[in-house]
C-alpha cells in the first residue's frame, strides 16, 4: 500500500488501507485544499479537481493527474 503507480491515461495512483467515512472525509478535505484544480490547458481530464479517488472494501485508491501531488499525498497519507 501506498506506491505510487502511473495509470493508464497519464495519471498517478496511490492506494490507501483508509477505508472508514470519517478518515476519508478528513482526506478528501486535505486534497481540497492542498491539490491545485484541474488546468483544462495541460489535462484533458473534464473533472474539476486534479484528484478523483474509488472505494474498495478495505481500501481507497487515489488518482492524481499530477505526479507531484501524488508524491506529496502518498508522504501524508500512505
Amino acid at each position: 500500500m501506498g506506491m505510487i503507480t502511473p495509470g493508464v491515461f497519464d495519471t498517478w495512483h496511490v492506494m490507501t488501507d483508509h477505508h472508514r467515512a470519517e478518515v476519508l472525509r478528513e482526506i478528501i478535505r486535505w486534497c481540497k485544499d492542498n491539490v491545485a484544480l484541474n488546468d483544462p490547458a495541460v489535462s484533458y481530464h473534464c473533472r474539476k479537481w486534479a484528484f478523483t479517488y474509488e472505494r474498495f472494501p478495505r481500501h481507497t485508491n487515489f488518482v492524481f493527474d499530477r505526479e507531484a501531488d501524488a508524491l506529496i499525498f502518498a508522504l501524508k497519507w500512505a
